[in-house]
Protein backbone atom coordinates (compact mmCIF):
# COMPACT_ATOMS: atom_id res chain seq x y z
CA UNK A 1 0.00 0.00 0.00
CA UNK A 2 1.63 3.34 -0.72
CA UNK A 3 -0.02 6.16 1.44
CA UNK A 4 1.01 10.00 0.87
CA UNK A 5 1.31 11.86 4.36
CA UNK A 6 1.62 15.65 3.79
CA UNK A 7 2.02 17.45 6.99
CA UNK A 8 4.00 20.29 8.33
CA UNK A 9 3.95 19.67 11.65
CA UNK A 10 6.65 16.89 12.06
CA UNK A 11 5.46 15.14 15.19
CA UNK A 12 1.95 14.77 13.93
CA UNK A 13 3.11 13.26 10.99
CA UNK A 14 5.37 10.87 12.91
CA UNK A 15 1.70 9.66 14.89
CA UNK A 16 -0.46 9.54 11.65
CA UNK A 17 2.52 7.32 9.50
CA UNK A 18 2.62 5.08 12.74
CA UNK A 19 -1.07 4.90 12.68
CA UNK A 20 -0.30 3.91 8.91
CA UNK A 21 1.82 1.18 9.41
CA UNK A 22 -0.46 -0.54 12.26
CA UNK A 23 -3.22 -0.67 9.77
CA UNK A 24 -0.80 -1.88 7.11
CA UNK A 25 0.51 -4.91 9.18
CA UNK A 26 -3.23 -5.87 10.48
CA UNK A 27 -3.80 -6.18 7.20
CA UNK A 28 -1.06 -8.19 6.10
CA UNK A 29 -0.02 -5.48 3.38
CA UNK A 30 3.60 -3.68 2.49
CA UNK A 31 3.24 0.15 3.74
CA UNK A 32 5.24 2.15 1.00
CA UNK A 33 4.96 5.82 2.74
CA UNK A 34 6.08 9.09 1.45
CA UNK A 35 6.21 12.18 4.03
CA UNK A 36 7.02 15.48 3.40
CA UNK A 37 6.17 18.34 4.24
CA UNK A 38 4.52 20.94 1.53
CA UNK A 39 2.45 20.16 -1.50
CA UNK A 40 4.48 21.22 -3.88
CA UNK A 41 7.08 18.19 -2.49
CA UNK A 42 4.60 15.79 -3.24
CA UNK A 43 3.23 16.88 -6.70
CA UNK A 44 7.07 16.72 -7.50
CA UNK A 45 7.62 13.20 -6.71
CA UNK A 46 4.39 12.44 -7.90
CA UNK A 47 6.09 13.28 -11.40
CA UNK A 48 8.83 10.95 -10.81
CA UNK A 49 7.45 8.27 -8.62
CA UNK A 50 3.80 7.81 -9.46
CA UNK A 51 0.84 8.08 -7.90
CA UNK A 52 -0.35 6.71 -4.18
CA UNK A 53 -3.06 4.38 -3.40
CA UNK A 54 -3.80 7.03 -0.44
CA UNK A 55 -3.21 10.67 0.38
CA UNK A 56 -3.52 11.84 4.10
CA UNK A 57 -3.28 15.58 4.15
CA UNK A 58 -3.12 18.17 6.48
CA UNK A 59 -5.31 21.18 5.51
CA UNK A 60 -2.81 24.40 6.44
CA UNK A 61 0.06 24.07 4.46
CA UNK A 62 3.00 26.11 3.48
CA UNK A 63 2.57 27.84 -0.17
CA UNK A 64 -0.06 25.40 -1.60
CA UNK A 65 -3.12 24.15 1.17
CA UNK A 66 -4.23 21.29 1.38
CA UNK A 67 -7.37 21.28 -0.63
CA UNK A 68 -6.09 22.97 -3.11
CA UNK A 69 -3.24 20.27 -2.84
CA UNK A 70 -6.41 17.72 -3.15
CA UNK A 71 -7.32 19.41 -6.29
CA UNK A 72 -4.38 18.46 -7.88
CA UNK A 73 -4.30 15.41 -6.73
CA UNK A 74 -7.63 14.41 -7.92
CA UNK A 75 -7.01 15.68 -11.82
CA UNK A 76 -3.94 13.32 -11.90
CA UNK A 77 -5.83 10.49 -10.40
CA UNK A 78 -9.74 10.76 -10.53
CA UNK A 79 -10.06 7.80 -7.82
CA UNK A 80 -7.67 8.60 -5.37
CA UNK A 81 -8.38 7.72 -1.97
CA UNK A 82 -8.09 11.73 0.05
CA UNK A 83 -8.72 12.08 3.64
CA UNK A 84 -8.59 15.73 5.02
CA UNK A 85 -7.15 16.07 9.00
CA UNK A 86 -7.60 19.22 10.53
CA UNK A 87 -7.76 21.10 13.47
CA UNK A 88 -10.37 23.46 11.90
CA UNK A 89 -14.38 22.63 11.32
CA UNK A 90 -14.74 25.55 8.90
CA UNK A 91 -12.53 23.80 6.13
CA UNK A 92 -14.88 20.30 6.47
CA UNK A 93 -17.52 22.24 3.81
CA UNK A 94 -14.97 23.54 1.05
CA UNK A 95 -12.91 20.15 1.60
CA UNK A 96 -16.05 18.59 0.28
CA UNK A 97 -15.80 19.82 -3.33
CA UNK A 98 -12.88 17.96 -3.93
CA UNK A 99 -14.37 14.31 -2.93
CA UNK A 100 -12.30 13.32 0.04
CA UNK A 101 -12.67 9.61 1.38
CA UNK A 102 -13.09 11.82 5.10
CA UNK A 103 -12.39 14.61 6.89
CA UNK A 104 -11.27 13.78 10.12
CA UNK A 105 -10.69 16.34 13.38
CA UNK A 106 -7.11 15.69 14.01
CA UNK A 107 -8.34 15.28 18.05
CA UNK A 108 -10.03 12.25 17.19
CA UNK A 109 -7.50 10.42 13.77
CA UNK A 110 -6.93 7.72 16.36
CA UNK A 111 -9.77 6.28 16.34
CA UNK A 112 -11.12 7.80 13.19
CA UNK A 113 -8.09 7.26 10.20
CA UNK A 114 -8.11 3.46 10.65
CA UNK A 115 -11.69 3.07 9.69
CA UNK A 116 -11.11 6.04 6.84
CA UNK A 117 -7.95 3.69 5.42
CA UNK A 118 -9.80 0.66 5.29
CA UNK A 119 -12.54 1.77 3.71
CA UNK A 120 -10.22 2.99 1.04
CA UNK A 121 -8.54 -0.15 0.63
CA UNK A 122 -11.40 -1.71 0.69
CA UNK A 123 -13.63 0.32 -2.11
CA UNK A 124 -9.73 -0.16 -4.22
CA UNK A 125 -9.58 -3.98 -4.13
CA UNK A 126 -12.91 -3.87 -5.24
CA UNK A 127 -12.05 -1.47 -8.02
CA UNK A 128 -9.02 -3.64 -8.83
CA UNK A 129 -11.14 -6.83 -9.31
CA UNK A 130 -13.74 -5.49 -11.61
CA UNK A 131 -10.64 -3.60 -13.44
CA UNK A 132 -9.08 -6.87 -14.99
CA UNK A 133 -9.40 -8.97 -18.25
CA UNK A 134 -9.48 -12.57 -17.81
CA UNK A 135 -7.88 -14.40 -20.29
CA UNK A 136 -8.57 -18.35 -20.87
CA UNK A 137 -6.58 -20.37 -23.34
CA UNK A 138 -5.38 -23.78 -23.90
CA UNK A 139 -1.90 -22.64 -22.18
CA UNK A 140 -2.83 -20.19 -19.28
CA UNK A 141 -5.50 -18.09 -17.21
CA UNK A 142 -4.31 -14.88 -16.87
CA UNK A 143 -5.67 -11.31 -15.23
CA UNK A 144 -4.90 -8.95 -16.97
CA UNK A 145 -5.21 -5.38 -15.91
CA UNK A 146 -7.38 -3.12 -17.84
CA UNK A 147 -4.86 -0.08 -17.65
CA UNK A 148 -2.47 -2.17 -19.22
CA UNK A 149 -4.11 -3.05 -22.63
CA UNK A 150 -2.63 -0.61 -25.46
CA UNK A 151 -5.66 -2.50 -27.90
CA UNK A 152 -7.37 -5.84 -29.13
CA UNK A 153 -6.42 -6.87 -33.01
CA UNK A 154 -8.78 -9.04 -34.86
CA UNK A 155 -6.59 -12.04 -36.32
CA UNK A 156 -7.28 -12.25 -39.63
CA UNK A 157 -7.68 -15.69 -41.10
CA UNK A 158 -8.90 -17.48 -37.18
CA UNK A 159 -11.52 -16.73 -34.80
CA UNK A 160 -9.07 -14.92 -32.15
CA UNK A 161 -8.18 -11.54 -30.18
CA UNK A 162 -4.60 -10.36 -29.87
CA UNK A 163 -4.44 -8.30 -26.79
CA UNK A 164 -1.49 -6.02 -26.98
CA UNK A 165 -0.27 -4.46 -23.73
CA UNK A 166 2.06 -2.02 -22.62
CA UNK A 167 6.03 -2.93 -22.69
CA UNK A 168 5.60 -4.89 -25.42
CA UNK A 169 3.31 -8.32 -23.86
CA UNK A 170 0.87 -9.71 -26.31
CA UNK A 171 -1.32 -12.76 -25.51
CA UNK A 172 -3.83 -14.70 -27.77
CA UNK A 173 -7.17 -15.78 -26.94
CA UNK A 174 -9.47 -17.96 -29.03
CA UNK A 175 -12.71 -15.93 -28.72
CA UNK A 176 -14.17 -13.26 -31.20
CA UNK A 177 -13.07 -9.95 -30.90
CA UNK A 178 -16.60 -8.74 -30.85
CA UNK A 179 -16.87 -11.20 -27.93
CA UNK A 180 -13.99 -10.29 -26.03
CA UNK A 181 -15.19 -6.25 -26.13
CA UNK A 182 -18.15 -7.80 -24.21
CA UNK A 183 -15.32 -9.00 -21.58
CA UNK A 184 -13.94 -5.50 -21.06
CA UNK A 185 -16.52 -3.82 -19.34
CA UNK A 186 -15.40 -0.33 -19.53
CA UNK A 187 -16.07 2.57 -21.16
CA UNK A 188 -12.23 3.64 -22.41
CA UNK A 189 -12.29 1.29 -25.30
CA UNK A 190 -13.37 1.94 -28.35
CA UNK A 191 -13.91 0.49 -31.86
CA UNK A 192 -11.69 2.37 -34.32
CA UNK A 193 -12.08 0.11 -37.21
CA UNK A 194 -13.70 -2.91 -37.71
CA UNK A 195 -10.29 -5.21 -36.72
CA UNK A 196 -9.14 -2.77 -33.91
CA UNK A 197 -10.15 -1.72 -29.96
CA UNK A 198 -8.44 0.61 -28.26
CA UNK A 199 -8.04 1.65 -24.92
CA UNK A 200 -8.57 5.72 -24.43
CA UNK A 201 -6.31 6.06 -21.61
CA UNK A 202 -3.43 5.49 -23.90
CA UNK A 203 -3.71 8.06 -26.81
CA UNK A 204 -1.03 10.46 -27.49
CA UNK A 205 -2.49 11.84 -30.61
CA UNK A 206 -4.88 11.93 -33.16
CA UNK A 207 -3.80 13.28 -36.85
CA UNK A 208 -5.64 12.68 -39.89
CA UNK A 209 -6.85 8.97 -39.84
CA UNK A 210 -5.05 7.84 -37.01
CA UNK A 211 -4.43 6.70 -33.94
CA UNK A 212 -1.07 7.28 -31.84
CA UNK A 213 -0.70 4.86 -28.85
CA UNK A 214 1.53 4.97 -26.02
CA UNK A 215 4.89 2.56 -27.07
CA UNK A 216 4.93 4.36 -30.68
CA UNK A 217 1.86 2.14 -31.74
CA UNK A 218 0.19 3.68 -34.87
CA UNK A 219 -3.18 2.31 -35.79
CA UNK A 220 -5.36 3.62 -38.77
CA UNK A 221 -9.19 4.89 -38.04
CA UNK A 222 -11.76 3.77 -40.59
CA UNK A 223 -13.55 6.56 -42.59
CA UNK A 224 -17.07 5.27 -41.26
CA UNK A 225 -15.85 5.37 -37.54
CA UNK A 226 -14.33 8.96 -37.44
CA UNK A 227 -17.03 10.90 -36.67
CA UNK A 228 -17.82 8.65 -33.68
CA UNK A 229 -14.32 7.94 -32.74
CA UNK A 230 -13.56 12.17 -32.34
CA UNK A 231 -16.39 12.60 -30.36
CA UNK A 232 -15.90 10.00 -27.91
CA UNK A 233 -12.40 10.72 -27.73
CA UNK A 234 -14.01 14.09 -26.78
CA UNK A 235 -16.15 13.23 -24.26
CA UNK A 236 -13.98 10.79 -22.50
CA UNK A 237 -11.25 13.43 -21.95
CA UNK A 238 -13.36 16.26 -20.79
CA UNK A 239 -14.76 13.82 -18.36
CA UNK A 240 -10.87 12.81 -17.36
CA UNK A 241 -9.82 16.14 -17.62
Amino acid sequence: MRVAIVDDDREFEKKTEETVRKFCEAEGEEADILCVAAGDTLLDRMEGEGNCDIYILDVELPELDGLELATRIRERDGDAGIVILSNYEEYALPAYKVRPYDYIMKSRYETELPGALEGIWREQQRREREDIYLLENNEMMKAIRLDRILYLEKEKKKKYTIIHCCGGEDYNEKLPLEKAYEKLQKESFLYINRGHIINMEHITCLEKEEITLADSVRLPVSRYRMTAVKDELARYWGKRW
